[in-house]
C-alpha cells in the first residue's frame, strides 16, 4: 500500500519480455510503503485497517425511515 497524498504515478516497463520495472513517482511528501503478505482476503483487511483505522459507522439520524411509494401500506403511518 502506497500512502501519499500528491499525486502519484507509476510507470511500468517491459525489457526483453522476461524483465518488468515498475516505478513509482510522487509529486512531494516522504515515502510510505507498506506491503502485506497473506493467503486469505479478511486477513488482509486485518492487516490494513491496522494501519489506516476502521471505518466508522453512520450517525443513527442519517439512517431514517425508507418510505416507497411502490409498498402496499399507505403514508398515514408516517404522520
Amino acid at each position: 500500500m502506497w500512502m501519499n497524498a500528491a499525486d502519484t504515478w507509476a510507470d511500468m516497463i517491459t525489457i526483453n519480455d522476461s524483465r518488468k520495472i515498475t516505478n513509482f513517482v510522487s509529486e512531494s511528501g516522504q515515502i510510505e510503503l507498506f506491503m502485506f503478505a497473506s493467503d486469505h482476503p479478511k486477513t488482509q483487511l486485518k492487516n490494513v485497517a491496522r494501519i489506516t483505522g476502521h471505518g466508522v459507522l453512520p450517525p443513527i439520524e442519517t439512517l431514517g425511515y425508507h418510505f416507497s411509494k411502490y409498498a402496499d401500506v399507505s403514508a398515514d403511518i408516517m404522520t
